[in-house]
């Protein structure tokens, strides 16, 4: 108690002693403590001076009595309590063994032991005594310097950094032994950072070999035995695989990158939809026939399951922003405007009709018409609020009116400020919006298409949508691409290595005497591979291949065959404007794979339907099984996380990229189901710098024979 007494005495003691140092001078001193409550004295009324000579002077069976006063004492001051160094864990001065601490169990405080620990360089020390004596400069000189600058709190090399040319002099250290140590002490930090770096190469050195075996031994367990040191080195794509994808885990672990993850996803407001009301649930199975069904007066052209699915995720994340965030407002307003209602409904009654009323739900009916008006309105507000209002589309859209897009306006607010989303993502949501808007007021809507009016063009909300989607789309235009994009992106020449290499991948495998499925497996991931390399098409286009339907097998007239794609209007997703597409023939080379995959090795993976690509539980392979195929094997193979979609970016890049001529490029926008706008705007993805060298190459043409 008497100690604690002490704290704020000590502190203030503390700073006049060493003001520049306050912090440090403080700190030392309450650690000072501990060594007053073992030694016999009380520091109750003394000076901070003569705290430290007494006990300095105290005999102490823990610290030599020459290093009591700089002696690291086992308690800390944390948030001004002090805490045993047995609960903090803190480390006694160095260069002696630790103190007693009391047995947490027993109660018994281990009996004092004087035995001495290996001894600690002192770099203060070593730097100050290193200095080579000139003139008036001699041992003597620079042990009391030293002895100064400890007893002034400057015990390592930082603050003796940190020292100033003032308080140099204040301590009597010429300025130019002060200029010395701090060009030593920069050195010193150099060469630890050196051999930081150096530590760190090796551990980096020693994770890539780690990576280089881990990765070898999953390649023999699966059998695919051709990426030997040889053959990587052979082939810098293959080789600098490591490299790579450890440059895409420094890109997210960045710490910009993680603060930017860590705003975009702490905000969670998924809706449970299974707890959600069955009213609800049918709203969203009307609006998903609305979608993909016609219908009489229908003004737009109906939409595949895939994107219609889709509309539905997108809905249900802004139902569920709305029940986190944005409920209790609205069941506030609604309340308001009910008791509103009611208000106008019960002063049309006589005060003899609302005693009735009150009597027979068992009310106090007594009183003045305002006072029974104000009864049964709080007693009708009350059995509403306690019901509550439960979700449903029309909560996003209340009505057809420019004030009902109030909702949808803020959730794009939110998506754009709190979670920075890309404009991509945004324009994805706005067409959900906008599709369940017409949905709830088709109804409403006398615009007629055919006779040049923009589908549902009459309905207010539907215009104010389409100016908010506006808006995304200017700032669409000019957004950059994904940060992680260059992390995923393969060159059309690395794209077709890699499906060699799938093709060796595939022979090899099946000398192994793997299990079937593994095989099949194998041929899948080829095949995918292999069939959008010749056929650079969406990846609905190999989810959705079908035996028979899809996928054919034709007669030619000379008795040869050819395996193609048929493709109608409903079977990608420009049909409704470019209608069948002529058929796409699949590579020859491709055929011997592709019929052994069908006729022996498919039926490893047990379907249960007749689309060409299976999952290992037998259904139908969806979106995120061809992602996964994609993905895996281009990270496994490269270090690049490339996906399907990127297949059609990089012929694309690679075709502009050449001499084509105008007539080609459109031709390979047709057979890839897009305008070539659309091929020249979003597909090809050439820096500025590599659309404009041809130009700059003409014009150094031009001016090299005045050069």
């Amino acid at each position: 108690k008497k100690v604690a007494q002490n704290v704020s005495r000590m502190w203030r003691v503390g700073y006049a002693f060493a003001p520049s140092r306050f912090p440090h001078a403080s700190t030392r001193s309450v650690l000072l403590i501990h060594d007053a409550v073992h030694a016999p004295m009380s520091c109750q009324g003394r000076t901070f001076a003569s705290f430290v000579t007494r006990t300095a002077n105290a005999p102490n069976p823990y610290y030599p009595t020459s290093q009591c006063s700089f002696a690291l004492s086992h308690a800390v001051h944390i948030n001004h309590r002090f805490v045993p160094s047995s609960v903090c864990g803190v480390l006694p001065y160095r260069g002696y063994s630790n103190a007693p601490t009391v047995d947490s169990a027993s109660g018994a405080t281990p009996q004092p032991t004087t035995e001495l620990a290996e001894p600690q360089v002192d770099p203060l020390e070593t730097l100050v005594m290193s200095t080579t004596p000139k003139g008036p400069i001699n041992k003597e000189k620079l042990t009391a310097i030293l002895t100064s600058l400890r007893d002034n709190w400057y015990t390592t090399l930082d603050e003796l950094k940190n020292l100033s040319e003032a308080e140099a002099v204040q301590l009597k250290i010429p300025l130019r032994l002060l200029g010395e140590w701090k060009k030593q002490i920069v050195s010193i930090e150099e060469q630890k950072e050196r051999e930081e770096q150096e530590r760190l190469e090796r551990e980096e050195e020693a994770r890539r070999e780690e990576a280089k075996r881990l990765a070898a031994e999953e390649r023999a367990k699966n059998g695919y035995d051709y990426d030997s040191e040889e053959s990587d080195e052979e082939d810098p794509l293959f080789a600098q695989r490591e490299e790579r994808l450890r440059k895409a885990a420094s890109i997210h672990s960045d710490p910009k990158n993680q603060a930017k993850l860590a705003k975009r996803y702490r905000i969670v407001y998924t809706l449970d939809w299974k707890s959600v009301p069955q009213s609800l649930q049918n709203e969203v199975k009307d609006w998903e026939t609305w979608m993909t069904q016609r219908f009489y007066g229908q003004q737009e052209p109906r939409v595949n399951m895939t994107s219609a699915r889709t509309y539905i995720q997108v809905i249900k994340n802004v139902l569920g922003w709305i029940n986190t965030f944005k409920k209790a407002d609205l069941d506030k307003a609604r309340l308001d405007a009910k008791a509103v209602e009611l208000e106008a409904e019960y002063n049309a009654l006589s005060k003899e009709e609302l005693a009735d009323i009150l009597a027979n739900k068992k009310l106090d009916n007594k009183g003045t018409k305002p006072t029974l008006i104000e009864r049964l309105k709080t007693h009708e507000l009350a059995a509403i609020k306690k019901k509550g209002f439960p979700l449903s589309l029309r909560t996003i859209f209340p009505g057809s009116g420019p004030n009902d897009a109030q909702l949808a306006f803020e959730y794009m607010q939110f998506l754009n400020k709190e979670r920075e989303n890309h404009p991509n993502t945004e324009s994805k949501v706005m067409n959900a919006l906008k599709s369940l808007a017409k949905h709830l007021f088709y109804k409403e809507s006398k615009a007629d298409p055919t006779a040049g009016d923009k589908p549902y063009q009459d309905l207010q909300v539907i215009r104010e949508l389409r100016k908010l989607h506006h808006d995304v789309f200017k700032r669409q235009r000019v957004a950059p691409r994904a940060y992680a994009e260059q992390h995923r992106w393969l060159s059309w020449p690395d794209y077709l290595k890699c499906v060699d290499r799938l093709r060796t991948e595939v022979d090899q495998i099946k000398e192994k005497n793997k299990p079937d499925k593994t095989v099949a497996q194998a041929f899948q991931t080829y095949l995918a591979f292999a069939i959008l390399s010749c056929i650079p098409d969406r990846q609905r286009t190999l989810r959705e291949l079908e035996l028979g339907r899809t996928l054919q097998k034709v007669e030619n007239s000379d008795g040869t065959y050819h395996w193609a794609i048929m493709h109608g209007p409903g079977d990608y997703k420009t049909g409704k404007s470019y209608g069948a597409r002529t058929p796409m023939i699949i590579a020859p080379h491709i055929y011997p794979y592709l019929e052994e995959f069908i006729d022996k090795w498919r039926g490893a993976l047990k379907p249960n339907h007749s689309f060409l690509f299976v999952r290992g539980t037998g259904e139908k392979m969806e979106t995120e099984g061809i992602y996964s195929i994609f993905t895996r094997a281009t990270v496994r193979l490269t270090g690049q996380k490339m996906n399907p979609h990127l297949v059609r970016d990089s012929i694309v890049t690679h075709v502009r990229s050449t001499d084509a001529s105008q007539r080609e490029l459109e031709a390979l926008a047709l057979y890839m189901g897009h305008s070539l706008a659309m091929q020249k705007g979003s597909y090809d993805r050439r820096t500025k710098a590599e659309k404009i060298a041809p130009a700059l190459s003409i014009l150094n043409s031009y001016l090299a024979p005045n050069t």
